[in-house]
């Protein structure tokens, strides 16, 4: 495997995962209230960064492509994905 290749530079404070949890909730009221197609994109990559950066802060690397892979067989199997 592979390392993660993460969307975001690692930030360089460390947060508790209750904490960047309420960040991440608080990126998604923001996005809610976002006014046009450009700020509510911003507002989505924040939460994206803000998703990275919990998992990155709680998780190890392995963990986390597991839990990935997790997903994307859960999700396949409803038929959320394309062909």
């Amino acid at each position: 495997m592979g390392r993660v290749r993460w969307h975001f530079p690692k930030v360089a404070i460390q947060e508790t995962a209750g904490r960047q949890a309420m960040k991440i909730i608080e990126e998604v009221m923001e996005f809610v209230k976002a006014k046009d197609d450009l700020e509510r994109c911003v507002e989505a990559c924040d939460i994206l960064h803000a998703v990275e950066t919990l998992i990155r802060q709680n998780f190890d690397n392995y963990t986390f492509r597991k839990a990935k892979r997790i997903v994307i067989a859960k999700n396949e199997a409803r038929g959320y994905y394309e062909d």
